[in-house]
């Protein structure tokens, strides 16, 4: 199946009078905000303009292979490819970035972060980064359900300011709180950038509790809104929603749908469901969410989200990936920090980190497990050198990853038995390797059934 990538690899040499602007190069420009361009794209308080192949090969030089293809978060890796395709074709290649925003602010509990990319067709699409790995930005999305957060007031701003000079047509657009972003700005804004807007991009976006944008401004540009989202859509049926444009088929399984790196494509189009309906099982999960938020008012949730996320910054939390990682270390703090959170919540979020927990640490053992003849060195042996001269490739990516991943997993099965890394690798050079592992798959098997 075919996915975004592919789609340049087709059109990326195609300028856009030839094949007009599309719903996947929306997408692919919402995905382009979550890349670093911090240090890479000139400033919105600077009155200068890179290309596209600039920011491609600045980008290059501020991150090396090794930090891109590592990068550990949310969302795909290869979202980092993005700059180096776009880049490669007449399409994108001289396009112009600039007037970057990217501002994260723990005691504000903001993450935001926007550029703009003025296209050969004399449009300019405005794209919103979505929530990325820090617990600031999911702290952000969840404080959404009960008001209005900092980043939907700093998105007006940033739209009045940096837009009133561009000429029309505009098009404002994000994935995921992007799409949100995207909306409410575009909603809110002052009406002589709103007059230049042609189409407002919604990217599977979170809705709008009533009291955070009335059905009266969300009027304002409800014909220009174009909402896509995937057959298993959680994140997009949060609150309030638009109806999709279309529910798209995606490669990935459950809430993974929400990447839009795993949307199928075909020819300029992302290939929608048959029939146009979301998933039974996202829409047994969206009814127990939407019953549990219709149970709960304003401040109910305000005090619940609150104590969670300041437990998890108790515990030293920084990112999602932390938090879902499994790590026996990442558990017991957090579980130390909820001892007197509110009963539910605190049962909850345990229940959810202990079945994490045992996921990863399942997971490492059957690893360790399927290639249990192999040298134990093989496990924590570094990646493979990276050659900096030549292009990202998806392919190298994978094998620098899979790497990656071994070393880490070997790392909590350590942590899990109280060992240090070179610990674990002694007793398995005593135990013959195999034995052990195999012991210890078999112990995380059983665990399973229970």
């Amino acid at each position: 199946m075919a996915n975004m990538l592919d789609y340049l690899d087709w059109f990326g040499d195609v300028p856009l009078d030839q094949v007009p602007f599309n719903e996947v190069d929306n997408a692919i420009l919402a995905q382009l905000s979550y890349v670093a361009f911090e240090g890479v794209v000139p400033w919105a308080t600077e009155d200068t303009w890179v290309t596209m192949a600039e920011a491609a090969e600045e980008f290059r030089k501020l991150h090396g292979k090794g930090t891109i293809y590592g990068h550990a978060g949310v969302i795909s890796p290869l979202t980092s490819l993005l700059p180096q395709k776009l880049a490669e074709g007449r399409r994108f290649s001289g396009a112009l970035v600039g007037r970057l925003h990217s501002r994260t602010d723990v005691a504000e509990s903001e993450q935001l972060a926007v550029f703009q990319v003025r296209l050969s067709d004399g449009s300019t699409y405005v794209t919103f980064r979505g929530t990325d790995d820090t617990i600031v930005g999911w702290r952000e999305d969840f404080e959404m359900t009960y008001g209005t957060v900092t980043s939907q007031r700093d998105a007006v701003t940033y739209l009045n300011v940096t837009c009133a000079d561009i000429p029309a047509p505009i098009m404002v657009g994000g994935h995921s709180k992007g799409g949100n972003l995207a909306v409410y700005a575009a909603a809110l804004c002052d009406q002589a950038v709103r007059d230049k807007i042609s189409v407002v991009w919604n990217d599977d976006g979170p809705g709008f509790d009533e009291g955070v944008l009335p059905a009266s401004a969300l009027d304002r540009i409800r014909d220009r809104v174009r909402t896509y989202v995937p057959a298993f859509d959680v994140v997009g049926q949060l609150l309030d929603v638009l109806e999709p444009t279309k529910i798209v088929l995606s490669s990935d399984q459950g809430v993974m749908q929400h990447s839009a790196m795993g949307w199928q494509v075909r020819g300029t189009e992302f290939v929608g469901v048959e029939p146009q309906e979301l998933l039974p099982s996202a829409r047994k999960v969206n009814a127990a969410f939407d019953q549990w938020l219709g149970s709960a008012n304003q401040e109910k949730r305000r005090e619940l989200f609150g104590e969670f996320f300041d437990c998890l910054e108790a515990a030293g939390v920084r990112t999602l990936s932390d938090l879902l990682s499994g790590d026996p270390s990442v558990v017991t703090s957090v579980v130390s920090q909820m001892a007197d959170a509110d009963p539910a919540m605190r049962d909850y979020v345990i229940g959810l980190l202990m079945e994490l927990a045992s996921i990863t640490l399942q997971d490492s053992a059957a690893q360790l497990a399927e290639t249990a003849g192999a040298a134990v060195q093989d496990f924590v042996a570094p990646a493979p050198a990276l050659d900096p001269e030549t292009p990202l490739s998806a392919e190298e990516m994978a094998r620098y990853r899979r790497t990656e991943t071994r070393r880490r997993r070997f790392s909590s099965l350590a942590r899990l038995l109280g060992l240090t890394t070179q610990g674990l690798q002694a007793v398995l050079a005593v135990a013959g390797g195999a034995t052990l592992i195999g012991v210890l798959a078999l112990w995380f098997s059983d665990r399973s059934e229970d």
